[in-house]
């Protein structure tokens, strides 16, 4: 009589050799794209955004070069203090420090009083087209002498970039929405500022 072979005893035993085996390849395989997407250079904001101690260093250097030939008074205290307000906003907003440092270079050259028949401040907002709303978003800024304080100017500058980069591709583009207009030379030198700020050492 033939002998009969218990499979049921010899099923479970080879399950779990192949299943620990698939485990471990598994386990293996994981730890492996891990490892390569962990030592991957850090890309976009991260890579292009220094620590706070340098941007601000960066961004204070810029300001006061602009600032001192105007004969600001105080002019390296202050653009210290626009570099911090900038860092903040960046913090905030997720923007590009440099190219709100950048946009503040052209707009005003860090004159917090700088003034048009429309717009006002270190970021040169209009008045007209933004009042309405931004004490909504900032409640402690009701009017044009608010908007005109240097750290309110540079928020309110900040977050209308933040909104200007949504649903565009490039900077560029939101530097347009943010001018209000398509201006090829404008976006150029803005974005010229900015990429000379972030190729720079402290």
């Amino acid at each position: 009589m033939a002998e009969t072979i218990n499979c049921g005893d010899s099923h479970p035993q080879g399950s779990a050799l192949v299943f620990s085996a698939l485990f471990s390849f598994f386990s293996g395989l994981l730890i492996l794209i891990v490892l390569f997407f962990w030592t991957l250079p850090q890309t976009s904001a991260q890579a292009a955004t220094p620590s706070r101690t340098v941007a601000v260093g960066i961004i204070s250097r810029e300001l006061n070069a602009i600032m001192t030939p105007l004969k600001i008074k105080g002019a390296s205290k202050k653009a210290t203090a626009y570099a911090k307000y900038i860092w903040e906003a960046h913090t905030k907003y997720g923007v590009d420090p440099f190219l709100v440092a950048a946009l503040l270079c052209v707009e005003s050259k860090g004159r917090a009083d700088a003034k048009t028949k429309t717009c006002v401040g270190l970021m040169q907002i209009s008045v007209p087209a933004n009042m309405q709303w931004i004490p909504k978003h900032f409640p402690k800024i009701k009017t044009t002498k608010d908007l005109l304080k240097p750290r309110n100017n540079i928020m309110v500058g900040a977050f209308i970039l933040a909104e200007a980069t949504k649903g565009t591709s490039t900077p560029r583009q939101a530097l347009f929405k943010y001018l209000g207009r398509r201006d090829e030379q404008y976006a150029s030198k803005v974005l010229g500022i900015a990429d000379r700020m972030r190729s720079s050492k402290k």
